[in-house]
């Protein structure tokens, strides 16, 4: 007990140990690279906040692969999938006040699009790390 105080003067603290969740909007037209052009989610934490999704992309096309620069907005090819993850550099998106985020893929074509996501609080908790895949034969 504080000094001149009372047990009602102390403060409880607890530590966010727990990850953000995250979901994946996925779009009506399945296989329309028009459709999946904008990728899209929602990330809620109930402690401290989502402080940024981060999202990571490449696509086949034919037998190579592709790993979308977000700094660029340009796809740098590369011999295998593991390498086109290696060349992509992520977008780093925050989520607005209904926790919605959205990230543009400049340049996507048909072909085998692959792309991770994974949401971070403002205490460095981390989602599970999502993979979506899609098959775009349309534009």
């Amino acid at each position: 007990m504080p000094i001149g105080g009372s047990s009602e003067d102390y403060l409880v603290v607890t530590a966010d140990t727990t990850g953000p969740t995250l979901k994946l909007t996925l779009p009506a037209a399945k296989h329309s690279v028009k459709a999946w052009k904008t990728l899209r989610g929602k990330a809620t934490d109930t402690q401290t906040g989502v402080k940024t999704v981060r999202i990571r992309a490449v696509e086949q096309r034919g037998q190579a692969w592709y790993g979308y620069n977000a700094t660029t907005k340009k796809w740098r090819k590369a011999a295998t999938k593991a390498k086109a993850f290696g060349r992509s550099r992520p977008f780093s998106v925050k989520p607005n006040a209904r926790d919605r985020w959205s990230a543009t893929l400049v340049g996507l074509q048909k072909g085998n699009l692959v792309y991770t996501a994974r949401a971070i609080d403002r205490v460095a908790n981390h989602s599970p790390l999502l993979t979506q895949k899609a098959k775009l034969t349309k534009r």
